[in-house]
C-alpha cells in the first residue's frame, strides 16, 4: 500500500518521471522508487526544472539509490522507517560533501510529527509515560512509529516511571530509551492509531493520532520534495522542515 500512493499526489507543480518496481510484473502500481521534476509555475520563473528520487525501498538499498540519483544530479527523499544511525551518518557525509539535498523521513504524517512534538513539550511536566499503538496489520512491534516516538522523549534529562527499566512483566510492555512502556496491539479492522499517555498526581494527559486513510500522508511528502530542492545537505526527519 506504502508503494501505491504517489497514483494519487495532485502534481499541479510536479511532473512524474518514472516509477521502478522490482514486482512490476505483478504489480504495476507498486513504486519502490520514483522520479518527479519540479516545474516552474509560470514561464516568466527563469529556473530549471529540478527532478527529484522518492525512495519507498529498504534499507538495505538506500544509500546506493541516494548515490546513483546524486549522480545524475537528484535530490532525494527516503521514506523508509528503521534506518540505522551509522547509514543516517554515512549518507549525511555522503550528501554533505556533494552538496546534495536529502530528506530521510521515517514518516511523512504531519499529524504523527505535530503528537510527537506535543509529547517533547509534555515531557518536561511528566515523570509517568505509557505509549499505546494499535495496527491491524501490525508486522513488528513496537513499530517504527512507537519507537521514534518513545526515543524522542529519552535524552532530554527526563527518568520515567521511576526508572523502572524491568522486563520480567511482558504484559507491562516493551521498555524503550529512558524507560517509556510501549504497548502494542493488532487486530483485524483497526485503523492505525498512536497515543501517549502522560500522569501526575490527579491528572491524566492523553494525546493520540489516528491515520485512517495513505491520503494523509501526501502533504507530507509534498512538502518535503519541495523543501528538499533547496537543500545543500541531508535534513532527518519531517519535523525539521515543518
Amino acid at each position: 500500500m506504502r508503494h501505491t500512493m504517489l497514483c494519487h499526489i495532485p502534481m499541479l507543480d510536479m511532473a512524474l518521471l518514472h516509477g521502478f518496481s522490482l514486482q512490476a510484473r505483478t504489480s504495476p502500481l507498486s513504486l519502490p522508487i520514483c522520479a518527479l521534476r519540479e516545474t516552474p509555475k509560470t514561464s516568466n520563473i527563469k529556473s530549471k526544472a529540478t527532478a527529484v528520487m522518492i525512495d519507498f525501498s529498504k534499507p538495505s538499498a538506500v544509500y546506493d539509490n541516494v548515490r546513483q540519483a546524486t549522480a545524475f544530479g537528484m535530490r532525494s527523499v527516503v521514506v523508509v522507517p528503521e534506518l540505522g544511525m551509522d547509514l543516517v551518518s554515512a549518507l549525511t557525509e555522503f550528501c554533505d560533501k556533494a552538496s546534495m539535498g536529502c530528506i530521510l523521513a521515517p514518516t511523512l504524517s504531519i499529524g504523527a510529527i505535530l503528537l510527537q512534538e506535543a509529547a517533547k513539550t509534555a515531557a518536561f511536566h511528566y515523570k509517568n509515560v505509557e505509549i499505546v499503538e494499535s495496527q491491524q496489520d501490525l508486522k513488528v512491534s513496537p513499530s517504527a512509529g512507537a519507537l521514534q516516538l518513545a526515543n524522542s522523549l529519552s535524552g532530554l534529562g527526563q527518568i520515567y516511571n521511576d526508572g523502572s527499566d524491568s522486563r520480567d512483566k511482558p504484559a507491562r510492555g516493551e521498555v524503550v530509551g529512558d524507560c517509556v512502556r510501549v504497548h502494542s496491539m493488532k487486530l483485524p479492522g483497526l485503523i492505525s492509531s498512536l497515543a501517549i499517555h502522560f500522569s501526575a498526581p490527579g491528572e491524566i494527559l492523553s494525546l493520540k493520532h489516528d491515520l485512517a486513510s495513505i491520503q494523509a500522508l501526501m502533504p507530507g511528502l509534498l512538502l518535503a520534495i519541495r523543501r528538499v530542492v533547496r537543500l545543500k545537505g541531508l535534513v532527518y526527519g519531517l519535523e525539521k522542515i515543518l
